[in-house]
């Protein structure tokens, strides 16, 4: 068999597989946007979403934070994430500050991890939950990359709305990960 020969089979299976899992991605993005749907038919008004578990066992302190950004209509301020906490019942060693140290160290956790994005709100950083969705989006705008870096490493050309359109989201996107 000719060198040049396998390395245009290679070339050629290296494609299919590239427009294999393009199509696995568009699928699970379509997958990902269903589910986000029917969580959201499920919940109904997740405004004022409790913190406490559906069976009314307590949750740790981490995911607590998540239920209150997840549940708020808006971004919410520490002191505001750290309040309702409290009134929760979530008073850790009994000091608030130290309840709101805890909650600016989940937040940072939380900000790596790409489930929560910082605002502005009045001028102060300000805190969203970031929606199931958007992590897979900008997931996928993140492995579209690595993708279209792959295929000009072989010489394969990126589809054409790949080239133009994710460089400038996935900017943006990255910025906030």
């Amino acid at each position: 068999m000719d060198v040049k020969q396998s390395l245009e089979e290679a070339n050629r299976e290296l494609e299919n597989l590239v427009e294999q899992k393009e199509a696995l991605d568009r699928r699970i993005k379509g997958l990902v946007q269903v589910i986000e749907g029917l969580k959201f038919m499920a919940q109904g008004d997740s405004i004022g979403t409790p913190i406490c578990s559906p069976t009314g066992e307590d949750v740790g302190v981490t995911d607590a934070v998540r239920r209150c950004l997840g549940g708020a209509a808006g971004p919410m301020f520490p002191t505001e994430i750290r309040d309702r906490l409290w009134s929760a019942g979530y008073t850790g060693s009994g000091d608030p500050k130290g309840v709101l140290i805890s909650v600016h160290g989940i937040l940072d956790r939380l900000m790596k991890k790409g489930e929560v994005d910082e605002v502005l709100r009045d001028g102060q950083k300000a805190y969203k939950a970031v929606s199931g969705l958007v992590r897979a989006i900008r997931a996928e705008k993140i492995e579209a990359i690595r993708t279209a870096k792959l295929r000009g490493a072989f010489g394969l050309t990126p589809p054409p709305r790949l080239a133009d359109e994710i460089e400038e989201s996935l900017n943006a996107a990255l910025k906030k990960k």
